[in-house]
């Protein structure tokens, strides 16, 4: 909930985790499935509010996390290098495809890349459910989005 007369808001986890987003909402990732504290406070021209706290809990997100999810402007792949590299004890990552499909299979987009993050437009995309596939090393790793436009 927004605090009255807030410019911004300050987000920190312990222990160490990547935020993503800005102002009252954000979303966590780890690499580390467990419990975290999310602590938050507001800022306005005057200084900070105290922090505020929570305990939650950040799931095992597989080979890549979808962000945010839903989506209406864009959406972030964040590629779990080390269940990558873990396939087949690589040192480096290779070169992976991402595509964006319709429920029905057809391909809106894809993408070549060794990045860890992608950031994909999703303005042009309708409302609706889309699959996010992740190829890498002739392996399949797929996830659903949804896109609120």
């Amino acid at each position: 909930m927004p605090v009255p007369g807030a410019t911004s808001y300050e987000w920190f986890v312990t222990p160490p985790a990547r935020v993503f987003g800005s102002g009252t909402n954000v979303d966590v990732f780890s690499h580390m499935p467990g419990y975290y504290t999310l602590k938050v406070r507001a800022i306005n021209s005057c200084g900070s509010s105290d922090w505020r706290e929570r305990g939650i809990y950040i799931e095992d997100c597989g080979y890549f996390m979808l962000v945010p999810n839903p989506a209406n402007e864009y959406f972030d792949v964040i590629i779990d290098e080390e269940k990558l590299l873990a396939i087949d004890n690589s040192s480096e990552l290779e070169e992976f495809e991402i595509k964006v499909l319709t429920q029905k299979g057809i391909l809106m987009t894809s993408r070549l890349t060794q990045e860890r993050v992608c950031r994909f437009n999703s303005k042009n995309l309708q409302e609706g459910i889309y699959i996010v596939q992740l190829k890498y090393k002739n392996r399949i790793f797929s996830k659903k989005i949804i896109i609120q436009n």
